[in-house]
């Protein structure tokens, strides 16, 4: 009879746990570098491509570090689908390079040195 009790003891926090541990979020922080963000505008327009993202939760853009730190959902997004949207934007994230087509909208103030003319 005790078997059989520390059994369904050990079966009942197991189960427990498994449905604990699916409530936790599964929240990540990571630095995205931006190598090729120029001028405030570059900021605004990161922001505005992050702004309302569903999954991620909170980020800042630090034009002076050249990077963009942000924390997010594991379950809704993932880092390669941020970097694609900062590269959708015109912008290199990471090791993603700037969408072309994107990085030729950009004004003139938010391309490379060499790309203004």
């Amino acid at each position: 009879m005790k078997k059989i009790s520390v059994i369904l003891m050990i079966v009942s926090l197991v189960g427990c746990s498994a449905i604990i541990s699916r409530n936790v979020p599964n929240h990540s922080l990571q630095e995205i570098i931006i190598p090729t963000a120029q001028c405030g505008m570059c900021v605004a327009r990161i922001d505005k491509a992050l702004n309302d993202v569903d999954g991620i939760l909170k980020y800042k853009v630090e034009l002076d570090a050249l990077k963009v730190k942000v924390k997010y959902d594991n379950n809704k997004i993932s880092l390669h689908q941020i970097e694609q949207i900062i590269s959708k934007t015109g912008y290199q994230a990471n090791t993603i390079p700037a969408d072309p087509e994107a990085y030729k909208k950009l004004d003139m103030c938010c391309r490379l040195p060499k790309d203004r003319k």
